[in-house]
């Protein structure tokens, strides 16, 4: 596993990018593919389902509003695939 895809393992480590992804702070270099998938996983368990689908669309266009991407140009498509 790389170092990449290994740092979200620990509750501490989560807790911290979920502070970063709500604060704004998160560098966009660190909103990879583990970091959305963490944060998705992170709002299923905390609102779940149904709500947590709301909450994840609204955080992330506040997420990119705040690091200064432009939407609809770039930074956001919503597409989620939720398997049962």
């Amino acid at each position: 596993m790389s170092d990449e895809n290994s740092k979200y393992q620990t509750v501490t480590q989560i807790e911290n990018l979920i502070t970063a992804f709500k604060n704004c702070t998160l560098p966009c270099c660190k909103w990879n593919h583990t970091a959305h998938l963490t944060v998705a996983l992170y709002y299923l368990i905390h609102y779940g389902e149904k709500q947590a689908s709301d909450h994840l669309r609204q955080a992330i266009q506040s997420y990119n509003a705040g690091i200064g991407i432009q939407i609809p140009d770039s930074g956001f498509t919503w597409c989620v695939i939720i398997y049962r």
